[in-house]
């Protein structure tokens, strides 16, 4: 299984997806997880915090790639802002160990249903 300390970051600046009010400095991290999809970002316009250059905590979003619906890890949001890298390792941990149920879990705190689509994980 992977951790934090594996992901690969890349700058932020797909070409389509660039947006004015985001100065440069994004950067981003994906990783699959059987039919979920990792990410992790952090600078400007992010919920994270960069401090003398140095990534003191990161914004995650989760999303489910067979219905291309984002996860919600929040009650008021898909994505969940000033994660260390701790934390971010538990939440990976979590999505191995039992990515049906885990996913099941998510969307029940929000009322939401739960998409189809295999559940499965399939990187170790």
């Amino acid at each position: 299984m992977f951790k934090f300390a594996d992901l690969i970051f890349h700058p932020l600046g797909l070409p389509g997806h660039d947006r004015p009010e985001y100065p440069e400095g994004r950067w981003m991290a994906f990783a699959p997880i059987g039919d979920f999809e990792l990410s992790v970002v952090f600078g400007p316009g992010h919920y994270s915090t960069v401090e003398d250059g140095a990534v003191i905590n990161y914004e995650v979003a989760v999303r489910q790639c067979s219905d291309q619906r984002f996860v919600p890890l929040s009650g008021h949001d898909d994505v969940i802002g000033w994660r260390t890298p701790e934390e971010i390792d538990e939440l990976i941990k979590e999505i191995f160990e039992g990515p049906g149920e885990w996913a099941k879990l998510k969307w029940s705190k929000v009322g939401g249903q739960v998409p189809g689509g295999d559940f499965g994980t399939s990187m170790e």
